[in-house]
C-alpha cells in the first residue's frame, strides 16, 4: 500500500466522483457481450456458449478476462479472482493441482488470444462451466487504486506534500494516514460501516496465497476491529 501511495502522489488531472464507491461488478456474460461488440463479432452464437479454437473465438475469449480481471498479456491467467467466477471447490486441492499442471504446459510463446483461451480450457476441463450471470467482484487495477487514493486524499483536502509524507512513512502513524485508508477502503468497496471488512473482496484483490481460510483467518485480528480507524488500516495493511 506504501508503494501504491508512492506512485500515487504524482497523479493529477480533473478528479470526477460518480459514485459511493468504485468497486466493479460484472458477470462473464455482459462481459462477453461487451466484446462482441468491441471486436464487431458477427457469430453472435458465441454468447452464452463455450469458446471454440477459431481465431474470433479466441480474442473474444481474451477480451472477456480482460475485462473481468482475470487476464494481463504480462502476467497470463491470474489464479485468486478466477475462483469465484467457477462452480468448483476452491478448496479441493485435485482440482487445482490439475488446473496449475495443465496451464504449466501452455508454450509462452503462443499468440495471446490463443494463450488466453488455453488458460480459459484448463480451468473449463477441470472446474465446470462459469457461472455466466452472475456478477462477481472485478480486482481493480493499480492505476485505478491510484486513482482512488488520489480521490481521497482530494475529498479529506491532503496536500501533495502531505501525501508524500504518508506513503514514506509507517502505515497508521497519523490522523490523515488513518482518514485516508479508511476512505481508500470505503471507495474501493472493501469497507462499509454497516457491514465492517468484505473479506472476500479483500481475498480477490490482495491475497498473493490462494488459500482463502487462512487469509480471512490471519485478517481476523485485524477486522474485528475494523470500525476504528486503526482497524480499518490494519485491514488494509494485511493486502499492501
Amino acid at each position: 500500500m506504501l508503494n501504491l501511495l508512492a506512485r500515487t502522489t504524482f497523479l493529477g488531472g480533473v478528479i470526477v466522483l460518480a459514485a459511493y464507491h468504485n468497486a466493479n461488478f460484472k458477470s462473464t456474460n455482459s462481459a462477453r457481450q461487451e466484446c462482441v461488440l468491441y471486436r464487431d463479432v458477427q457469430n453472435l452464437t458465441l454468447i452464452g456458449t463455450r469458446f471454440r479454437s477459431d481465431l474470433e473465438s479466441t480474442c473474444v475469449c481474451r477480451c472477456e478476462l480482460i475485462k473481468i480481471g482475470l487476464w494481463t498479456d504480462a502476467l497470463g491467467h491470474l489464479e485468486i479472482p478466477t475462483m469465484q467466477f467457477y462452480n468448483g471447490d476452491p478448496n479441493n486441492l485435485t482440482f487445482l493441482e490439475n488446473v496449475r499442471e495443465c496451464v504449466s504446459e501452455i508454450p509462452p510463446n503462443l499468440d495471446l488470444c490463443y494463450r488466453a483461451f488455453k488458460y480459459y480450457k484448463c480451468y473449463v476441463s477441470y472446474f465446470g462451466d462459469v457461472n455466466l450471470d452472475l456478477p462477481r467482484f472485478v480486482p481493480s487495477t493499480d492505476l485505478q487504486q491510484q486513482q482512488t487514493v488520489v480521490d481521497c486524499a482530494r475529498i479529506l483536502q491532503i496536500s501533495h506534500q502531505d501525501l508524500r509524507s504518508i506513503a514514506a512513512t509507517p502505515l497508521l502513524e497519523s490522523t490523515q494516514s488513518k482518514c485516508l485508508l479508511r476512505c481508500f477502503l470505503i471507495r474501493q468497496g472493501f469497507f462499509s460501516d454497516a457491514a465492517g471488512p468484505n473479506r472476500t473482496r479483500l481475498f480477490a484483490q490482495f491475497a498473493t496465497v490462494n488459500d482463502e481460510r487462512s487469509f480471512r483467518y490471519s485478517s481476523g485480528s485485524a477486522t474485528n476491529g475494523c470500525r476504528t480507524k486503526a482497524g480499518i488500516g490494519a485491514a488494509l495493511r494485511h493486502g499492501s
